[in-house]
């Protein structure tokens, strides 16, 4: 069995074999504090030699500089230095308790499964969201191109409707001059031979007309014999709920005769003229009623029946086709022709308008189809915001849109960066987290071919300089905003977990580790049969 003081020294050996793999640009000699040179026996051996103690970042000896763990198979982590050797683990692999060999067991291998496992369930999400997008992109692709399709045809078409337009209306106030003329002429007084009627014979007219309707007729002649000026004063003395009764009398009346052929009053007619000052109406004004009165209540088709008997009982015979064709004067006037041309004009305009909404709706999108990445697995993310309270303050990002910190803007989106190559990118990038803990920022692979940093540019002002920020997208099985910090006054870098950022290089790499990692401690790992189908195993 291995000593104490064995695996110690061997677990700081480890650790200087790590850092000189990623952190170290040579092993002849090491630079810090700007040009101070230390040779590789005095770095990571536990003493502090420079002053920004990048040269125990294994060790921990220097309390400014963090403690990088290398957590294989896992995700190494930094860890703060006055948390080394502390007691406590805070690393996978105990890297950060090497003076106490033994204090922590090592769960990487463990830790590592269930981050393949999240990853997995992350892959199969973009895989989602990339149908999804490509099938948003040919869609939005067709309705566009159906969009100006329609708005160049209708937009010939308008033209065309509007000439037409303009002859049919054209057409139509000729005619309705026709009809005005007829009317003022006298047309239908004269087709239903009126003036042959008496005072008392239009009267009946009214009245026969009112009751066929029952209380809704004998109302709607109490408003019309009240907006008759010459006996306006007379109505008011008429109690309408004389008339009404009289209406409901008549409704009751089982074995009324039916009067619509009746020569002279008939039924309750006579008793609904004694409650009315009709009789006091020249002739003139009592022919006039009775032509709107029929219109209002929808009774022209009944009034040359009641008129036709009526005459003949004074000896006079109706011609009932012109009759006919005089009361069609009193319908309401209708130009189909004139009606249908201006029907197609809207119908072509507000195609028009839709073909722009449309249009103006689609193209801002289409022109970031690049944005959203070869595969559209960014598009998910397009018309969305996420908030997060991280520290004091509250923010909201939009991605492809705005970013705000309490309101106030940071910027809005400016584009892609593409991130550094992973040996470069893994050297002393780091993110603040909302509880101080230092969270490192992995490049994956994939990351010199895929964009993965957001900007943000021309938000509020700050001290003269529009605010500005940038976010990291890294996979995660959810959309979260993880991370804000500001490294410099007015300038915020964020970190964001998405399952768009996730790919099968990333998944393939951890697969991989972990495979080799189980083989190497004797462990069984078998990969799930869903991880088999996304890697093709």
């Amino acid at each position: 069995m291995r000593s104490a003081e064995g695996l110690a020294a061997r677990t700081q050996r480890l650790q200087r074999l790590f850092i000189a793999a990623c952190c170290v640009a040579t092993a002849r000699a090491f630079e810090c504090d700007g040009g101070t040179l230390l040779v590789d026996e005095r770095v990571n051996d536990d003493f502090c030699d420079c002053k920004d103690g990048t040269d125990e970042a294994a060790t921990g000896a220097c309390n400014n500089q963090p403690f990088v763990c290398p957590c294989k198979p896992h995700t190494p982590k930094v860890v703060f230095a006055s948390r080394v050797n502390d007691g406590i683990c805070d690393c996978c692999d105990g890297a950060d308790e090497y003076a106490r060999p033994g204090t922590c067991s090592n769960t990487c291998v463990d830790d590592a499964k269930a981050t393949l496992e999240v990853a997995q369930r992350a892959a199969v999400k973009r895989m989602e969201r990339e149908a999804s997008g490509k099938t948003a992109r040919t869609e939005r692709a067709k309705r566009l191109s159906e969009a100006r399709a329609n708005l160049e045809t209708n937009a010939r078409a308008v033209e065309i409707f509007r000439d037409a337009v303009a002859r049919a209306e054209a057409m139509e106030a000729e005619r309705r001059t026709v009809r005005q003329a007829r009317l003022a002429a006298n047309e239908v007084a004269t087709a239903l031979q009126l003036g042959e009627l008496s005072i008392e014979l239009l009267g009946v007219v009214i009245a026969r007309l009112a009751l066929a309707k029952l209380v809704e007729g004998v109302d709607a002649l109490h408003e019309a014999l009240k907006a008759i000026q010459t006996i306006g004063a007379e109505m008011v003395d008429v109690d309408s709920a004389d008339m009404l009764m009289v209406a409901m009398e008549a409704k009751e009346d089982a074995d009324a005769p039916v009067c619509t052929y009746a020569h002279g009053a008939c039924g309750r007619e006579a008793e609904l003229l004694a409650l009315l000052p009709i009789a006091q109406l020249p002739t003139s004004d009592l022919i006039e009623l009775v032509q709107t009165f029929s219109a209002l209540t929808g009774q022209m088709p009944l009034l040359p029946k009641v008129v036709g008997a009526l005459l003949q009982g004074v000896g006079r015979q109706l011609d009932e086709q012109a009759a006919a064709a005089a009361l069609a004067l009193l319908e309401p006037f209708v130009d189909a022709e004139a009606d249908a041309a201006r029907a197609e004009l809207k119908r072509r305009e507000e195609a028009i308008v839709n073909a722009n909404q449309i249009i103006a709706e689609l193209t801002p999108i289409a022109a970031l189809e690049e944005e959203f990445g070869a595969s559209q697995q960014w598009f998910a993310l397009h018309s969305e915001c996420f908030s997060a309270s991280i520290g004091s303050f509250k923010y909201s990002l939009c991605p492809f849109g705005t970013f705000t910190q309490d309101g106030r803007s940071l910027g809005r989106y400016a584009g892609w960066t593409k991130l550094e190559p992973p040996q470069q990118a893994q050297q002393g990038q780091q993110a603040v987290s909302a509880t101080g803990g230092v969270a490192p920022v992995e490049a994956s692979a994939s990351s010199a071919t895929e964009p993965r940093r957001m900007r943000f540019e021309q938000g509020e002002p700050c001290n003269g300089t529009p605010r500005r920020a940038s976010v990291l997208f890294v996979c995660g099985e959810d959309d979260k905003l993880e991370h804000v910090n500001e490294p410099s006054t007015c300038v915020y870098e964020a970190r964001f977990a998405t399952p768009s950022a996730c790919d099968n290089v990333e998944l393939r790499a951890k697969h991989e580790r972990l495979a080799a990692a189980a083989e190497a401690a004797g462990l069984p790992y078998e990969p799930s049969a869903v991880l088999r189908e996304l890697l093709g195993l």
